[in-house]
């Protein structure tokens, strides 16, 4: 069988043995409340000034204001505190060369009520971090290493995760991956007793983590043992290696079963449930925001639409799962609204009489998914959140008390890389997997997410996809539905990693390029991709090569060049024709900035995909003139989609 399954786990490593007072530097402690005379922040506070360390202590408050000769205060859902913060201290030689963030430490507020503190939990989590690396992204780029911490956010053994918290992951796959002098890494903990032994050595082992210069693991502390994020690969049983067959198990669907697909016309939507009317003949609900027409005027509207129409697919989907057996009923809902969720099960019980299981695959395809950190927004952020975050809560009282054989979440392995994912979606996904795992712990009914690998899609209409396939390739349609009945055979396991290739290092996230040590030059960051081996040369294009005229066009086509693996980037060249996607064109963007000091927003190599146009552009922007020099072109529609979007 093609693919890929590993399982999560934590693997014990030894504490980091970096010097952090080797050097003297300016570090930046943004605690969740002034020190007090006990507690890990008056402990790192103590250990640093008695090393002759500078230290800048940050704590939430209603306003910008400097509360001491070294101690600031600022609204952590302040995006403009974080700028004129910078402006204050930089002219004083106190930029920071490594970051603490703390300010994740506290338990969230409303705590036996998790919805509720969602929002509080993400003002000095996720939004904090995001307005940090935002503000530091503007200033002139320099080493820094940043830790950001948090109390039981992760789940060893027993203990039950913070999905609330778990957003943060999202702000550190984003700063890893896009800004490469930005060493970045998250770090949990349980707090040990105010005062005692083991918070003196804690406070010694995060000092070092800090000034890790490294990025991209997960770390956990528990007692006196570090441990590390990993993925075990592991083998199905073989009754399990064919779709055609019925699976064993405990998530075996039944026949003529009845299982709700919450995004059911995606492109995971649309092949799971497809699996399900191949395998079992299942009776099947399948809920979109988008409304269908009635089904006595299908034959009318596939006469009077093209065949491309988004609404004709549809019927045709419905009609082809019928065909396998299938019975449908498609029902108009948005799934972050519990009313419309809660109207869909009920029309669900009276239809069919019973429910047997629920497929979540929800999340509207937009531009925010392909957003650099640079720019995201506080409203990107909110549509990325609505249908995920809010869907799942709601989901989860909907169906409170009730008996099912499964509920399977459909995450991304973007919550573990996070290559090319916007900063929101891998937080996003994030929180689905942590969410999956407490409601696993809590609830008799099986909660399973699953982390998938980027699929391919042959939709004319998709958008492309930033969020990079880690194995080789995409998951196709087809195999797609194999590896659907390969997660239904597994049992007891709340979250699985799946790609479409059977590999030790399936699931392993790749760190990305280490920054340079603080004090010593910066150079040009390695490329993540082909870039590593032999460059081939340049593949046959209609388009006839001609060199870069000047210095601009000359560093666009090494950015292209260096991330595509090839050599001989002409003016004329598409960046999507010589084999880029948006995977590896965040990226391309950041570099481009990094080298020419200009911010192009990230649609600009869609809507002009060659070095020329794009040097156009820049051109203009540097020059504060309007940009009139092309019209969008249209990029290739073979991209690829983020795992569990929905059309």
């Amino acid at each position: 069988m093609p693919g890929g399954f590993s399982l999560p786990s934590w693997r014990p490593t030894l504490p980091p043995s970096a010097a952090w007072d080797a050097h003297r530097a300016c570090w930046w402690l943004l605690l969740p409340e002034p020190p007090r005379p006990e507690g890990i922040g008056a402990r790192l506070k103590q250990r640093l000034e008695e090393a002759g360390q500078r230290v800048i202590l940050l704590t939430p408050g209603p306003r910008l204001a400097q509360l001491g000769e070294r101690h600031w205060s600022l609204q952590p859902a302040e995006a403009a505190d974080y700028d004129l913060l910078l402006r204050l201290l930089i002219p004083q030689g106190l930029a920071p060369d490594r970051v603490l963030h703390l300010w994740s430490l506290l338990p969230p507020r409303n705590s036996a009520e998790p919805e509720a503190a969602f929002e509080p939990a993400q003002e000095g989590g996720f939004q904090s971090l995001l307005f940090l690396l935002q503000a530091l992204g503007r200033q002139e780029p320099r080493p820094l290493s940043l830790v950001v911490l948090t109390h039981r956010m992760q789940a060893l053994g027993e203990e039950t995760p913070c999905p609330e918290r778990a957003t943060v992951l999202g702000a550190v796959r984003a700063a890893s991956h896009e800004s490469p002098h930005v060493a970045c890494r998250s770090v949990d903990v349980n707090l040990p007793a105010p005062g005692s032994w083991h918070e003196a050595r804690l406070a010694d082992w995060l000092l070092s983590e800090c000034a890790e210069t490294s990025s991209g693991e997960d770390v956990v502390y528990r007692g006196q043992q570090r441990h590390v994020r990993a993925f075990t690969p592991i083998e199905l049983p073989e009754a399990a290696q064919s779709s055609s067959a019925r699976v064993p198990g405990p998530l075996s669907p039944r026949e003529r079963g009845v299982y709700l697909v919450l995004g059911g016309f995606g492109t995971l939507g649309a092949s799971h449930a497809e699996a399900l009317a191949r395998l079992v003949r299942a009776r099947l609900v399948l809920v979109s925001r988008s409304l269908m027409p009635e089904r006595t005027h299908w034959e009318d509207w596939l006469a009077n639409h093209d065949a491309s129409d988004p609404l004709s697919r549809r019927i045709r989907q419905v009609r082809a799962l019928e065909a396998l057996g299938s019975e449908v009923r498609v029902i108009s809902a948005d799934v972050g609204d519990r009313d419309q969720l809660r109207t869909a099960l009920e029309e669900t019980l009276a239809h069919f009489g019973a429910l047997h299981g629920v497929v979540f695959c929800v999340g509207a395809m937009n531009p925010s998914l392909s957003r650099s950190l640079a720019d995201l927004t506080p409203e990107d952020v909110r549509v990325l959140f609505q249908s995920r975050v809010r869907g799942l809560y709601a989901l989860e009282e909907v169906l409170r008390g009730r008996p099912l054989d499964f509920c399977l979440l459909a995450s991304s392995l973007a919550a573990v890389h996070g290559r090319g994912a916007s900063a929101a979606y891998a937080a996003a996904m994030n929180f689905v997997d942590a969410f999956a795992l407490r409601q696993a712990q809590r609830s008799p009914v099986p909660w399973v997410s699953v982390d998938w690998d980027g699929w391919a899609s042959d939709d004319a209409d998709a958008l492309p996809s930033t969020v990079a396939p880690l194995g080789s390739r995409p998951i196709t349609a087809a195999e797609g539905a194999e590896l659907f009945t390969g997660v239904l055979s597994l049992g007891g396991v709340a979250r699985v990693a799946v790609t479409p290739r059977a590999s030790s290092a399936a699931a392993t996230p790749q760190p990305p390029p280490r920054p340079p040590e603080h004090g010593t030059p910066r150079t040009e960051p390695a490329a993540s991709d082909p870039s590593a081996a032999r460059k081939a040369s340049r593949p046959a294009l209609e388009t006839a090569y001609v060199a870069p005229r000047d210095a601009v066009e000359e560093s666009i086509a090494k950015v292209w060049e260096s991330m595509l693996g090839i050599t001989g980037v002409g003016i004329y060249d598409n960046f999507f024709e010589l084999g880029g996607d948006w995977r590896t064109g965040m990226t391309v963007m950041t570099q481009v900035r990094e080298k020419t000091g200009v911010r192009l927003p990230p649609v600009s190599l869609q809507e002009g995909p060659t070095v020329e146009l794009l040097a156009q552009r820049l051109r203009a922007a540097s020059e504060g003139l309007p940009d009139k020099s092309f019209d969008r072109p249209l990029v290739p529609s073979s991209a690829v989609k983020p795992s569990g979007e929905e059309d």
